[in-house]
Order: structure tokens, then sequence, then C-alpha cells
């Protein structure tokens, strides 16, 4: 239902692929995953160094659309390039 529907099925040292419009292939290592409130913008900030940082939506469940979503926290997942 959403791109990053099972992002909270990685855990920290998981390796992921991602491609570029090319097909080049970058492998990511896994290196953090917090669950916080949507105010909670420090961890999706510029830090300087290369990293991937995905957002997903988690929490209390809400029906929207006739879908249940869930709503009320943020899943921020970190990956760092990887060898």
């Amino acid at each position: 239902p959403a791109p990053f529907a099972r992002l909270k099925e990685l855990e920290i040292g998981d390796k992921l692929v991602l491609y570029n419009a090319k097909g080049k292939a970058f492998t990511y290592k896994v290196t953090n995953k917090v669950w916080v409130t949507p105010d909670k913008v420090e961890y999706i900030l510029p830090v300087g160094y290369e990293r991937v940082t995905m957002v997903s939506c988690i929490g209390d469940k809400v029906v929207k659309d006739g879908e249940v979503v869930e709503m009320t926290h943020r899943l921020i997942t970190i990956a760092e390039p990887s060898q």
C-alpha cells in the first residue's frame, strides 16, 4: 500500500541496494532506526556526509479513505554506504 510499508522489517546491519536512473547499484547498511513523533526533524536534517534517510508513518491506526493508516509517529531508518 505504500513505498515503505515493509521498512519496519529492516534491522540494524541489514544491507539494502538502491539504483540510479542508469541502473547503477549503490549498497548501504542500516545504521540506525528510531520511532519518533513528526516534530523530531533533527533526524532528517543534513549531516555533512552521505547517508540515506527513509521516513515511514507508523503508530496508532487511523482509517483514511477506507484504508488503515499508521499516522501518529514516524519510523526513521538511516543507512550509510557499505562495501
